[in-house]
């Protein structure tokens, strides 16, 4: 990534949060956002790995139905869950987890991070390319 002081597809993820992906990765399921998994979410961690077009909708509508199941069960909704998306576009340099940001900030058009920021979860953005990113999450959970 040019200017960033990173070697090519060095991921900018930080000691805590790799270390929150490891703890969560074991008892991670991959797949599409379903809600029976969603409904378990609570406490947990979202990673979205190269999908911002589908992937923000896919996961808001899951979520959106299981929320809306647990009120008219008298339950609270899904909380304590994190967010983190990678991807290849600029951020913007913005701390999704500060809520959105200004009109004034390339990072207000991104849709997939507005969306994601708007799911009641801290939300963190990684660029990176997504190939690299997951070489190296796997590099890293293998050390767990």
């Amino acid at each position: 990534m040019p200017g960033s002081g990173k070697r090519d597809g060095e991921s900018r993820l930080t000691r805590p949060a790799s270390r929150q992906l490891r703890q969560h990765a074991a008892a991670a399921e991959i797949g599409v956002a379903e809600p029976l998994k969603v409904e378990r979410l609570d406490g947990g961690v979202v990673l979205s790995v190269g999908s911002a077009i589908m992937g923000p909708q896919v996961f808001e509508k899951s979520l959106s139905c299981v929320n809306n199941l647990r009120l008219q069960d008298g339950r609270d909704v899904v909380r304590g869950h994190t967010i983190y998306v990678v991807d290849l576009q600029d951020g913007g340099g913005w701390d999704w987890t500060q809520g959105e940001p200004p009109k004034t900030n390339p990072a207000y058009y991104l849709r997939f991070c507005k969306s994601f920021s708007r799911m009641g979860a801290a939300m963190h953005y990684v660029q990176c390319d997504n190939v690299a990113f997951v070489h190296h999450l796997y590099h890293e959970l293998s050390h767990v």
